[in-house]
């Protein structure tokens, strides 16, 4: 201590003890009152080690440690202590420290930029620039970056954050530029990959010309290398202070800032192959506007021939073998004409990345039967044997993409009959369980052409024809194979060939499909299907189609194609309703304000007005607006159906128009009978059978649900509580009369509803006010039909009328239930109206009103 504060003696440090200290401590507190507490503290505790603030009596500061000890002196206790000087150990804590925070600064600056914005790269540099000029107290942070500019090198200043300091201070615009010839000695420094960190007082006088005007103090300048190229140069700027950055801070922003180039450089890359993706697309996008038209020029013929001849075949009266043979050559023509469109449509849609397995329930017997059926007319005069193996064991249904599997098999099958001139084509079908799923293995065996060596690998990837010599005569596309391939890959399945030169090949396929039952085909099935006699003929689909019967139902028909309404009209005649027809969009809009439709079916592609604008305004039209229009389309490219939905058409079909999916929308958005909307079976054994109660029931759900609708027909996000109690109660009712289907999507939106999901809301309500209104016409008819069957009377019986206001008034439910079911047993000429309101009101218990309605009476 003597040596430390530079006293001669004990003594002399004794008295002037508290001259040694500043008057305050660093924490505010007065030294001598902060002393007599630590040394009361050392002596109550026996020890205490402290912190001190001395001072030498020059005034120099000198943190220190100051450790007092209770001590025994002759007969009495005293504190005793000692100090050590912490200057050296204070500067060592502060290196340490700032040391922390440099590298704190590195890593917080690779977290930004390994980050992302959505604002873009400028957003990550800002921030990180802002880290960096905080960490180090600069007032600018600048990149600047070489770009050549009237065909000679300039450095550009690029990007900036400025402290609060450096925003007051002279600009330094973006977009300023300069040449080594302005600072020719930081050509020979900075370039060469040295620095400059210096006081700008110090700087030769041609650098400090050229710096004084931006009120630079003190600066550094750090170059960038990328890929060994020098890119630019990183440069900070303290306006307030002198000074030189210490080798630590050097490191830092060496590091950082390299990371803030590479990450510009990432960037520009990346907008690089942005720009490549972009014409890439617009590439695409031209193709498939090209397959567009190319499918819509081929398939309104194809409608034609395909639709004409299935609707002849079907004529009980085309008694000609020949004639009937040549509708069916006609039909499977088309059939596989249409493949080929579909092929090449597919291998757009897959490598657009907009293909999606629909997976359905299907029959494997019939998918076989119907491919097996196609192709056999590929045989024609060829010695060919068609053999089919196929396993008594194999499931007789399974769930995955029917139309996929149906194309796969065809694809094999139709490749093999055609590049095989003589012999056999042979095609074996199992099925083996894989847990929960079926792997179905399809193997087809042909004495064809066979395949050379070198040509098997393009087998899946080319678009060609392999060995064009010896096919040159066969028809095909050479786009079947690679079609296969990626539609099994979609299926999380294999194939691979065999073949030998000149002697046939055999390709093994195996898919990956859904169980849907342990029920297996059978001998009797599997034998039909190898003698190619299996029942289900394509022949009678049609004719065994289950049509519902729709004779009060009223469509218009819309194509300026007359061959295509001739067809339209023909497929929709086994439903028995009214199709009208009209030529052109003008046309459709004035037939919409004569007459209300069940439904629109129109044609996309028309001339004057196309079937986006007619249903455009088809829909402003107010007894129109909730019509469903389905739109007829040639056009199958991928992504077409959002475009229909967002135009405002309810479904699509596909030209030529498939029996099958034409039934599917009919159900969906014309009607499909009562039966089908309501469990009637189930709903009357929830009330024991008794159908006149089930009856009441349904005549309330007919009556009272109308006014639901109404009251849910305008939904907004501020009526969304209101929404979920009314449909929790459409849901409720829809299930108490086992319309369960309506009751499951009344659920679905009563929840979005309750999660604030308006979207989902709004998206899908006014699906479920057409479901929901469909069937209460559908309760009507029956209602009425049941009604119609009961025996006639003139009017209600005054005395049961009577019976009804007395049980009415004294709450009888037993005889106001016995007075009406008496009373419903007839059909009345006049006041039939009475019976009907009377139910209503029994139904919602109005038994006051009731009353007073029948005291008037």
């Amino acid at each position: 201590s003597l040596r430390l504060f530079g006293v001669k003696d004990r003594k002399e440090f004794a008295e002037r003890y508290f001259e040694l200290s500043p008057e305050f401590q660093p924490d505010g507190s007065n030294s001598k009152e902060k002393a007599i507490e630590y040394l009361t503290r050392a002596f109550d505790e026996g020890s205490l080690t402290v912190e001190w603030m001395h001072q030498t009596l020059d005034g120099t500061l000198v943190p220190s440690e100051v450790k007092l000890v209770r001590v025994l002196y002759g007969n009495d206790f005293v504190v005793a202590g000692y100090t050590r000087d912490l200057r050296e150990h204070k500067q060592m804590m502060e290196i340490i420290r700032q040391r922390d925070k440099l590298l704190s600064t590195g890593n917080r600056t690779a977290e930004i930029m390994l980050g992302s914005a959505e604002e873009g790269i400028e957003v990550l540099l800002t921030e990180s620039m802002g880290v960096v000029g905080r960490a180090v107290e600069a007032d600018r942070v600048q990149i600047w970056r070489n770009e050549t500019l009237n065909g000679e090198i300039r450095f550009v200043h690029t990007y900036q954050w400025l402290s609060e300091v450096g925003k007051q201070k002279a600009d330094v615009p973006i977009g300023l530029s300069f040449t080594y010839s302005d600072v020719p000695e930081w050509e020979n420094r900075v370039a060469h990959g040295g620095t400059l960190n210096s006081p700008l007082s110090e700087l030769p006088d041609d650098d400090k010309d050229f710096l004084k005007e931006y009120d630079i103090k003190s600066i550094v300048i750090i170059p960038l290398f990328i890929n060994e190229s020098y890119w630019g140069f990183f440069s900070l700027d303290d306006c307030v202070n002198e000074r030189a950055f210490t080798d630590d801070e050097i490191n830092v922003l060496r590091s950082t800032s390299l990371m803030m180039a590479n990450a510009i450089n990432r960037d520009e890359q990346a907008e690089k192959l942005r720009e490549a993706h972009e014409d890439a697309k617009r590439a695409n996008n031209a193709k498939s506007e090209f397959l567009a038209k190319m499918s819509h020029e081929m398939r309104t013929p194809l409608n034609a021939v395909i639709g004409l001849s299935e609707m002849n075949l079907d004529y009980d009266d085309v008694n000609c073998e020949t004639c009937r043979g040549n509708l069916e050559k006609i039909y499977n023509a088309g059939k596989l004409l249409l493949n080929t469109v579909n092929d090449i449509l597919d291998i757009s849609k897959i490598e657009a990345g907009k293909m999606e397995l629909v997976t359905v329930e299907y029959s494997t017997p019939s998918v076989i039967n119907d491919t097996v059926t196609q192709n056999s007319m590929l045989i024609g005069e060829k010695k060919i044997e068609l053999i089919l193996d196929i396993d008594e064991t194999m499931f007789a249904h399974l769930h995955g993409d029917e139309l996929r599997v149906r194309q796969i098999l065809n694809n094999l099958l139709s490749n093999a009959i055609k590049y095989t001139r003589e012999g056999r084509v042979i095609l074996s079908v199992k099925c083996v369980r894989e847990h929960k799923k079926v792997r179905m293995n399809i193997k087809v065996s042909a004495t064809g052409i066979g395949i050379r060596p070198q040509d098997i690998d393009k087998l899946f990837t080319d678009y060609t024809q392999l060995d064009a010599g010896k096919t040159r005569r066969i028809e095909g596309t050479g786009l079947g194979l690679p079609l296969t391939k990626k539609l099994v890959d979609m299926m999380d399945g294999s194939i691979s060939v065999i073949s030998e030169y000149g002697k046939g090949s055999v390709f093994n396929v195996s898919i990956l499909q859904g169980l849907v039952s342990y029920d297996y085909i059978g001998r009797e099935t599997a034998e039909s299907l190898k003698n190619l006699r299996y029942a289900d003929d394509r022949r009678d689909r049609h004719s065994q189609l289950d049509c519902v019967k729709l004779p009060n139902a009223r469509v218009l028909i819309v194509d300026d194609i007359p061959t295509n309404l001739d067809v339209a009209r023909g497929l929709l005649k086994p439903y028995g309703m009214q199709a009208d027809t009209v030529l052109s969009g003008r046309q459709a809009i004035a037939a919409v304000k004569k007459q209300k439709y069940d439904a629109i079916f129109m044609d996309q592609m028309m001339p004057d007005m196309d079937g986006l604008e007619t249903a455009r305004r088809i829909r402003e039209i107010d007894a129109a607006a909730n019509t469903p229009i389905i739109a007829l389309t040639a056009n199958a490219i991928s992504g077409n159906e959002e475009i229909f939905i967002n135009a405002g058409f309810a479904d699509f079909l596909t030209k030529p128009i498939d029996s099958d999916r034409l039934d599917e929308v009919i159900r969906k958005w014309i009607g499909e009978g009562t039966v089908l909307a309501i469990d009637m079976k189930k709903g009357l054994a929830k009330f024991g059978g008794d159908e006149e109660i089930f009856l009441d029931v349904l005549r309330s759900y007919a009556f009272n649900t109308p006014k639901l609708l109404e009251a849910i027909k305008e939904v907004t996000e501020e009526t969304l509580t209101e929404y979920a109690t009314i449909i929790h109660g459409i849901k409720g009712s829809s299930r108490g009369i086992k319309a369960d289907a309506i009751g499951d999507k009344a659920e679905e939106l009563e929840r979005a509803a309750k999660s604030g999901d308006f979207k989902y809301v709004i998206s899908h309500n006014e699906e479920f006010l057409r479901d929901v209104r469909k069937l209460i016409l559908s309760l009507n008819e029956m209602i009425i039909e049941k009604e119609n069957a009961k025996p006639k009377k003139e009017k209600p019986n005054r005395e049961l009328l009577l019976k009804l206001h007395d049980a009415c008034n004294d709450y009888d439910m037993d005889g106001v239930d016995d007075t009406m079911a008496e009373l419903e047993k007839f059909k009345y000429e006049s006041d039939g109206e009475l019976v009907l309101w009377l139910r209503e009101n029994v139904s919602q218990m109005n038994f006051k009103e009731i009353v007073d309605k029948l005291w008037k009476i």
